[in-house]
């Protein structure tokens, strides 16, 4: 990426989620090239580590609202219209992408990041307990 991005500070009204050295300078890459990986991570190459490594989401979509929920600090659909790939700005899927990237690095908790987006959503109390009878591992 680094041939057709180039560093910018976040800047964006919402308090996203911060991960260590992964969001100071996030990258903007030119839009085709963000929907390319977005895809890439969260379709093919997250799914694809997520048995081996314990993960508690193994689907697309569960991928996707993770990343997206902590790139803008609340459940997307609060903020992005949907589809989300398609509407969220340039500057939010480019942190979404970089959590993905530090997901898959091993630089950032996963499973953490899934109990704030659950959190958002009321799926999860503050006790990081699920509500009864509903499944607090995927979306």
């Amino acid at each position: 990426m680094a041939a057709i991005c180039r560093p910018l500070p976040c800047g964006t009204a919402r308090a996203p989620v911060r991960v260590a050295g992964v969001m100071d300078h996030v990258p903007t890459c030119h839009r085709s090239r963000l929907e390319e990986r977005w895809f890439e991570l969260t379709r093919a190459l997250l799914p694809g580590v997520a048995v081996e490594r314990g993960w508690p989401v193994r689907l697309d979509h569960c991928f996707q609202r993770i990343l997206l929920d902590a790139a803008v600090g609340a459940a997307w659909r609060t903020v992005i219209r949907a589809p989300a790939w398609r509407n969220a700005e340039d500057a939010v899927l480019a942190r979404a992408v970089a959590l993905g990237e530090a997901v898959l690095a091993g630089e950032a908790d996963l499973a953490s990041l899934n109990r704030a987006s659950l959190r958002w959503r009321g799926k999860l109390r503050a006790d990081g307990q699920g509500r009864a009878g509903k499944r607090t591992t995927s979306s």
